[in-house]
């Protein structure tokens, strides 16, 4: 598909948009029910979207992808499903916050912070802003951010900062 949506059909009565949303992987996508008011983004978006996944496009996509999701559907979806962290009640605050995130490392506002959780095969793996409680990761505020917002990003400096 090349727009930004199109109809698609989960269960025989519901229908839902499928929306194209590249950043955790190439081909992530998010499900949308506008009648409904919900959202299912599994790992598209969430308190932690993972953009550091080899073969994921570059971080300029997903800001690009988010930014036309927001506009478009701001202020009609009320809940969104994340694939990890369950329901987002406030689907918005975590949108807007991890395009901030996305908006702040691209621009160098945010230099980043190691993540020792997601480093493997030794490469350096970073989350754009400081967290509540993130020096200790048993807390579980994942993306409640210390700037008061909801929603980061974790992202690799060796593929997504050059």
């Amino acid at each position: 598909p090349s727009g930004l949506a199109f109809p698609f059909f989960l269960f025989p009565l519901i229908s839902h948009e499928l929306v194209e949303m590249p950043g955790h992987t190439q081909g992530s996508i998010i499900l949308v029910n506008e009648e409904e008011g919900y959202a299912l983004t599994g790992d598209s978006v969430t308190r932690e979207t993972l953009l550091n996944m080899e073969g994921a496009p570059h971080m300029s996509v997903y800001r690009e992808r988010l930014s036309k999701f927001i506009d478009r559907y701001k202020g009609r979806i009320h809940v969104a499903m994340s694939g990890h962290g369950g329901a987002i009640p406030d689907p918005f605050a975590v949108f807007e916050g991890n395009l901030d995130a996305v908006e702040g490392v691209l621009s160098g506002k945010y230099k980043g912070y190691p993540d020792p959780r997601h480093t493997r095969s030794g490469k350096n793996v970073y989350r754009a802003k400081p967290e509540i409680g993130a020096e200790d990761f048993s807390v579980g505020l994942e993306g409640f951010c210390s700037d008061g917002m909801l929603g980061n990003i974790l992202f690799s400096c060796d593929r997504d900062i050059k």
